[in-house]
């Protein structure tokens, strides 16, 4: 990945995470929505995240094979 492309991705995931924070923040302070629902709200959270965790795992791990598959195909066989 060229460095502007991983600058971009920084500057991306930095801005989703801030907009994120705050709307927890007030999702967190508000008086007037129920306690269930934010429990609700927050186990869905969890879920996800723990989707999306396992998901990049599960990719880095299959970039770390493709990686080992492509060095072996370029070495010369006896």
């Amino acid at each position: 990945m060229k460095t502007s492309q991983f600058v971009g991705v920084g500057l991306l995931v930095l801005g989703i995470v801030v907009i994120a924070g705050y709307g927890i923040f007030m999702f967190a302070i508000e008086e007037d929505i129920p306690l269930f629902i934010r429990i609700g709200l927050a186990l869905v959270a969890v879920g996800v995240a723990l989707v999306l965790l396992s998901l990049v795992k599960e990719r880095l791990r299959d970039l770390k094979k493709e990686r080992q598959y492509k060095s072996n195909e370029n070495k010369p066989r006896k």
